[in-house]
């Protein structure tokens, strides 16, 4: 992988992603042709090659943080024990 060419590669994607669009709205479609899809991948890939968390991951990154967050576990075990229920 030549990575000069990779923001070229990557306007040429998001201008992809443009043209499904408008295609599809010239037609008056009731979809994006994919458009949103190549999108979301756009920011996946670019996230990951900045060692960064896409956007569209973040809330399911905030849960994982608070899953294995040792403290987070004790507090829940505590109010467990103390009849608050399962806080998740």
């Amino acid at each position: 992988m030549d990575r000069n060419t990779l923001v070229p590669f990557f306007r040429h994607l998001e201008d992809k992603a443009e043209s499904l669009r408008d295609a599809a709205g010239h037609n008056g479609e009731y979809h994006d042709r994919g458009a949103s899809n190549l999108e979301s991948q756009i920011e996946v890939y670019q996230a990951a090659l900045k060692h960064e968390i896409p956007a569209v991951w973040e809330r399911e990154y905030q849960m994982f943080l608070r899953k294995t967050d040792p403290e987070f576990a004790e507090y829940r075990r505590l109010a467990k024990k103390f009849g608050e229920g399962d806080l998740s």
